[in-house]
């Protein structure tokens, strides 16, 4: 590998440098974009990132965990309010990886089910959130929903024992297992495409690029550092209580209703203000000290990230037109190709 590549130890570095804004910010100039499914694009350009990680480095384990190392740092460092939740499905979808692409030769096999497993486990990580976090009173609430609409149309005979929450659940696990699959497809073409082009004359490949480049603004997109968690829970609560109410009232008494709002409110309470600040703590602790470690690779990325950033924000709006598959894979291919071979003294051409 070292003879057919001899710039992997660098082309890591980039890719890791490219996960990190992913993870750090690329969510947020989608978002602002107004770009629908902005998670599973974050979700699945992570996936295409680890596995070309694995394609480059010659001892994939390492790679993807000194990768995983650095992305958390610079992601404690640019997004410090990201939740613990965030920071979990970043380290399963690296051991995920490092576990498949180390175990399995074949790429394209090793890829296809990485992405399986990657999203499958982002599906169900949120899914065991929403339970811990609001009960099973989330998903009563929705069943009763489901039932007085049926009834709304004058629709009374259908199965008692049929759950509109365990179906929706189902769905949105398949949507994502579905995705997941698409996404390792992709991410086991993606070496192929990303060689060939970097194999075209350098002229016409730096064309390109400075197409693009110099036809964006210089300004990043703006947006608060910290999501406002505590009103999207007040709504949801406020909506489960009158669904359980007012639909259920034979049901779920006054008492009932106030002691589901009790338990659900406690339980945030005791995670958002004293579990997840406690291991937050600890884990940015961890992170200090491990950046001391990898204080250059640290910096390198760092001073990436706003050209990065930049060009994934004018390449994002100058593929508007394409469709939506094409338009992410071929942002994904500039974007991988940009950060390897970008160097930093062609702003000024």
């Amino acid at each position: 590998m070292t003879e057919e590549m001899p710039c992997s130890s660098r082309y890591v570095d980039r890719l890791t440098a490219l996960w990190a804004l992913n993870e750090a910010g690329l969510g947020g100039i989608l978002n602002i974009l107004k770009t629908p499914f902005s998670g599973l694009i974050v979700g699945g350009f992570a996936i295409m990132l680890i596995a070309m990680i694995a394609f480059f480095a010659e001892k994939k384990w390492l790679a993807i965990g000194k990768a995983l190392i650095l992305v958390l740092i610079i992601k404690a460092a640019v997004s410090p309010f990201s939740p613990l939740a965030a920071y979990f499905a970043v380290a399963f979808q690296a051991l995920a990886g490092a576990i498949f692409f180390s175990i399995i030769q074949n790429f394209r096999l090793s890829a296809f089910l990485f992405g399986i497993t990657a999203l499958l486990q982002t599906s169900c990580q949120k899914i065991l959130v929403l339970t811990i976090l609001y009960g099973k009173s989330l998903w009563e609430s929705i069943d009763l929903f489901f039932i007085h609409i049926l009834q709304w149309f004058g629709i009374t005979s259908f199965n008692s024992n049929f759950s509109a929450s365990c179906w929706l659940i189902i769905t949105y696990i398949f949507i994502h297992a579905i995705s997941g699959a698409a996404f390792g497809w992709l991410a086991g073409k993606l070496p192929q495409s990303v060689l060939e082009m970097i194999q075209k004359p350098v002229a016409e490949c730096k064309k390109d690029f400075h197409k693009i480049w110099l036809s964006g603004e210089s300004q990043d997109p703006k947006r608060p550092l910290r999501k406002r968690r505590l009103p999207r829970f007040l709504l949801t609560l406020a909506i489960i209580s009158t669904i359980l109410a007012f639909l259920a009232p034979a049901v779920y008494n006054q008492n009932t209703v106030w002691y589901i709002i009790l338990r659900i409110v406690c339980v945030f309470l005791l995670w958002y203000c004293v579990l997840s600040p406690f291991l937050m703590k600890k884990l940015q602790h961890y992170l200090k000290n491990q950046r001391g470690c990898y204080a250059k690779e640290v910096d390198s990325m760092l001073y990436l990230l706003p050209d990065l950033k930049r060009y994934a924000k004018v390449l994002w709006q100058k593929t508007s037109e394409q469709k939506a598959w094409l338009r992410f894979w071929q942002f994904l291919v500039f974007m991988v190709v940009f950060a390897l071979t970008f160097e930093q003294e062609e702003k000024k051409l």
